[in-house]
C-alpha cells in the first residue's frame, strides 16, 4: 500500500499584526497559539495568541474574496478593487517562497460581523453553482471564525498562495 502525501491547500488564511510580521509568518508551519508582538515565538511583551489559519482550496483571495466583500458590504466592485489592502501582494517580486496577499478590512470586518444566514447568502450568491454553494460554506464558516479572532485581537488578516 503507498501512502501519498497530502497536497497542501492552495491557500492559507492567517493573522497578523502588520505586513511584515505576515511575511515572517508565511514559512511557518503552524502559526498558531504563539506569544509575541508580532509573530508566534516573538520576544517582549505584550502576549498575543494567534488565530488557528484556515486552509481551502475553495476561497480564491482575488475572486472569490472580492466577490463576497461586494456581497456582504454593498460595496462595488470598483470600491473593492480600489481598496490597497485588496489581494495586494507583499515583498519585492524576487522574494523566495509562496506569494502573501493582503486582505481588506472591509472584508474582515463583513465577516466577523455577519450572521450564519448572512454568509450563506453570500456564499450562495458568489458560487458558481449550488453544489460548489454547499462545498464552500464551511470554508467561508471557518473564514468568518478567523476574522472575528482576528478583528478581536486587532490583527490583520493575509493569505498565502501556493505557487
Amino acid at each position: 500500500m503507498t501512502h501519498r502525501r497530502p497536497v497542501p491547500a492552495a491557500f492559507v488564511y492567517y493573522a497578523a499584526v502588520d505586513d511584515l510580521a505576515a511575511l515572517d509568518l508565511v514559512d511557518l508551519r503552524v502559526a498558531v497559539g504563539g506569544t509575541g508582538p508580532g509573530h508566534p515565538g516573538g520576544d517582549g511583551p505584550p502576549a498575543r495568541r494567534f488565530p488557528r489559519p484556515v486552509f481551502t482550496d475553495r476561497v480564491d483571495p482575488v475572486l472569490r474574496c472580492s466577490r463576497l466583500e461586494e456581497l456582504l458590504t454593498a460595496r462595488t466592485h470598483a470600491e473593492v478593487a480600489a481598496d490597497h489592502r485588496s489581494a495586494r501582494a507583499l515583498g519585492p517580486p524576487d522574494r523566495p517562497g509562496p506569494l502573501v496577499v493582503t486582505v481588506t478590512r472591509g472584508l474582515q470586518h463583513a465577516l466577523a460581523t455577519a450572521t450564519a444566514a448572512d454568509l450563506r447568502d453570500a456564499v450562495a450568491a458568489s458560487a458558481d453553482t449550488d453544489r460548489a454553494a454547499w462545498r464552500d460554506r464551511p470554508d467561508v464558516h471557518r473564514l468568518a471564525r478567523l476574522a472575528r479572532e482576528a478583528l478581536a485581537a486587532d490583527l490583520l488578516l493575509y493569505c498565502r498562495v501556493r505557487a
